[in-house]
């Protein structure tokens, strides 16, 4: 940021020139002596010379932009990967997004003039003004007002008479959005009618123009003039518009109490955070928030494997990992531990954040409410002039009490076909396996009515043999190491 000139002289000033030859580079290409390169910046070929470099000088310093949190309206085939890391506790769920577009129609000028005036000269009643000679212009007016149309939302403003500067100063809602890339129209309309309903009036109301708007993301209103636009490309339409356009997304849960699930689709985004940090606050009115102790949050947190899960190591059967220097941390928390917190304040870059939230879980509380999860993405001013600036985005979490849970059941069906199933679990069943030869066990079944898209564990134990689930190998006989291997590698 700066003026370049200011930049340029003050650089090539604070060189000792009795000493060395000073010359100037942009990156590794050469540019010239002091003397050429103040003569290049006098006559603008600096300026061009830079920009085939593929630099674009700035002459104004630069303003920090707002980052952004939200939540993506539909999961992305790497989030459906994702969930089979979802922990054995968990399950993963997406919220459903939806729009809440507020809309401020503010005023209008320039418009066309469409009322009536009786002309002397044909002596007829014609549309708008008319500059006929020897006679006064006829009155230049209209009755506006505007419809606004959002996918299948349709509102309309009031009937401003008489004038062709109208200000309406309206405030309309749209609710729900289900496209965030979806565009307002809004249609400004004359009618010759102004105490009666537009549609309802004996003539069919004039056409003035239309602006059409993309939706921003940004939680910041948009404030802008728009010139009125014809439906046909140059069609004959003046006047511009003055609208207040704010997008707030809508984003939206259902948890059983008690239960933990995987948050999914939340991004943050910044145009210009480069390489600096961000400070994101993740905060919940009633439930927690979890960060769990996988591989991936290991990493970013420099953990080493073995602090992972001490029987992983202590079966041998994952590679061990020692480290003559531990990584730097990716991340660190300002707030929390990411156990069980209300409120966790963590702070690292944007990329390293991104896959933090990625492994977000909500716990949530044993009783049914609504709650409220907030992520507040802080760039903390490092990028231009303006201050830190901030992005919010809440996800509402309706807590709701489900049935009381039901036990699993464990079948097995008998090996000849036709035969009725044996009873619920408690029951022996024998199997006749060779002796010293490998065989298959088939007609286990499990069944739960209430697992949803939980987990279930199974803990299989052979007292004399061995198991394995790969019919192949590796095989364990059950004891309470291999145990612990088998159901943290083979939980579903």
């Amino acid at each position: 940021g700066g003026s370049l000139g200011e930049v340029v002289r003050r650089e090539l000033h604070s060189l000792d020139v009795s000493n060395v030859e000073p010359y100037a580079f942009m990156g590794t290409r050469y540019l010239g002596d002091p003397d050429e390169v103040e003569q290049m910046f006098l006559t603008g070929e600096l300026v061009g010379r830079l920009r085939t470099l593929g630099v674009v000088p700035r002459i104004d310093s630069p303003v920090n932009r707002a980052p952004i949190a939200f939540v993506q309206p539909r999961a992305t085939q790497s989030e459906a990967s994702e969930r089979e890391s979802v922990s054995f506790s968990s399950s993963w769920a997406h919220p459903v997004v939806y729009g809440r577009v507020k809309v401020s129609l503010v005023e209008a000028r320039g418009l066309t003039a469409n009322s009536y005036t009786y002309d002397p000269l044909q002596q007829l009643l014609v549309r708008g003004s008319v500059p006929t000679v020897g006679f006064p212009v006829g009155v230049s007016e209209s009755n506006a007002f505007a419809e606004i149309e959002l996918e299948d939302i349709r509102v309309r403003s009031n009937t401003i008479a008489g004038t062709l500067d109208p200000y309406w100063n309206q405030n309309f809602t749209l609710f729900p959005v289900k496209e965030a890339r979806s565009y307002i129209t809004i249609t400004v309309q004359h009618t010759d009618h102004p105490d009666q309903d537009p549609f309802m009036a004996e003539d069919a109301p004039v056409f003035l123009g239309r602006i059409r708007l993309g939706l921003s993301l940004s939680e910041h209103a948009v404030d802008r003039w728009y010139n009125l636009e014809g439906i046909v490309p140059g069609a004959r339409v003046q006047g511009m518009v003055r609208v207040v356009v704010q997008y707030e997304a809508v984003n939206y849960l259902r948890v059983q109490s008690g239960r933990s699930i995987r948050v999914g689709g939340l991004h943050l985004m910044d145009e210009d955070v480069r390489n600096s940090s961000l400070r994101l606050s993740i905060r919940a009115n009633y439930g927690n928030v979890t960060l769990p102790t996988n591989r991936r949050v290991a990493f970013l947190r420099a953990d080493p494997l073995e602090r992972e899960d001490v029987s992983l190591a202590a079966t041998k059967r994952l590679p061990r990992y020692d480290f003559f220097a531990e990584p730097p941390a990716r991340f660190g928390f300002r707030q929390g531990d990411g156990k069980s917190d209300r409120e966790m304040v963590i702070e690292g870059q944007l990329e390293d954040l991104q896959a933090v939230i990625s492994e977000l879980e909500y716990d949530a509380p044993f009783f049914g409410v609504e709650d409220v999860l907030t992520l507040v993405l802080d760039d903390l001013g490092h990028t231009g002039s303006g201050g830190g600036k901030t992005g919010t985005c809440r996800v509402s979490v309706t807590v709701f009490e489900g049935t009381d849970n039901l036990p699993p059941s464990f079948r097995m069906w008998p090996e000849g076909r036709g035969l009725p199933v044996l009873p619920a679990t408690g029951v022996s069943v024998t199997r006749v396996v060779p002796l010293g030869l490998e065989a298959a066990i088939h007609g286990l079944q499990i069944d739960d009515p209430d697992a949803l898209d939980g987990h279930v564990r199974v803990c299989m134990v052979a007292e004399l043999g061995l198991l394995s689930l790969r019919g192949m190998g590796p095989w364990v006989r059950g004891d309470a190491a291999e145990r612990a291997w088998l159901e943290d590698v083979r939980e579903a």
